[in-house]
């Protein structure tokens, strides 16, 4: 399938409620895989706003549409990744990819942190793919923690 218009750029305060709207509908599936609600299908809108604020996010648009986002933020001298995700039916198109590569590009001279539920195999292969290493793993928590050296601008 190919769109007429599709572009990632920084996300702004108006984007927030449709990112909001994603999130909730990209990790509804994701959360089939776990015996909980896992974190971000639980958060609350208003919790959802006081987090956008602090992260350099970014949106995918698709025809003018959200389909996709990723955030980032430098703490303890790496560029920490979160929430990035795709709507379902725009998955396995190489958007989560494209979303991965911009925040690198946005986040360059450091490395990069990131972390996911440890039965979500589809995304720990995108990761290692990507050229990121598992550094630990949670199994208490279900989760496992990827790191990967940072790019040098350019």
């Amino acid at each position: 399938m190919t769109y007429s218009d599709t572009r990632i750029s920084l996300a702004e305060p108006g984007d927030a409620r449709e990112i909001y709207a994603l999130q909730l509908a990209a990790y509804a599936t994701e959360t089939l895989l776990y015996d909980d609600p896992i974190p971000p299908v639980v958060q609350t809108w208003e919790s959802a706003m006081e987090d956008f604020a602090g992260w350099h996010v970014l949106k995918l648009e698709l025809d003018g549409r959200i389909a996709g986002s990723v955030r980032g933020r430098v703490e303890r001298g790496a560029c920490q990744i979160e929430k990035l995700m795709v709507h379902p039916y725009f998955r396995g198109r190489g958007l989560g990819s494209a979303l991965l590569d911009a925040i690198e590009s946005a986040f360059q001279d450091v490395p990069y942190e990131l972390f996911t539920g440890d039965r979500s195999r589809f995304t720990i292969d995108m990761y290692l793919r990507h050229g990121y290493r598992i550094v630990r793993t949670d199994p208490a928590a279900g989760l496992v923690y990827f790191r990967k050296d940072g790019q040098a601008g350019g």
